[in-house]
């Protein structure tokens, strides 16, 4: 689906709040900024990333990134442990802006506590309400 011109995929969760999106896939979550996020950056030249290992609460930093127009902490949409972090994006940061759902995903993340922290993901229909 399209919002504002920008694209976002059917099968992912979103926080609205903090344009990031979550995939799950099993008892882990993949995380990234959606495309209007990349979008404000105006091309996203560096990120920098917590250390995998730590706690992270929903709504909290999981690293950083910066382009010529915008600088943003990524936060993560759910509690949990931080598993992984995707070397290529930081090798090559603009995977955030050409491809921010599949080459471009930003962190894999345990989640602690889903059952609670559910209702603040959103489908794709109901994140565009908000």
């Amino acid at each position: 689906m399209k919002i504002l011109d920008c694209d976002f995929p059917e099968q992912l969760l979103y926080d609205v709040e903090n344009n990031v999106w979550a995939e799950l896939e099993g008892e882990t979550a993949r995380v990234g900024v959606n495309a209007m996020l990349g979008w404000l950056s105006g091309g996203i030249t560096s990120v920098t990333f917590k250390e995998r290992g730590e706690s992270v609460s929903r709504g909290r930093s999981l690293g950083a990134i910066e382009g010529p127009r915008h600088f943003d902490v990524v936060r993560s949409p759910l509690t949990g442990e931080i598993l992984e972090y995707n070397g290529a994006v930081k090798e090559r940061p603009m995977l955030l802006n050409r491809d921010p759902y599949r080459a471009g995903w930003f962190a894999k993340v345990r989640p602690l506590r889903l059952l609670e922290e559910a209702k603040f993901l959103k489908d794709v229909s109901s994140a565009k309400e908000e």
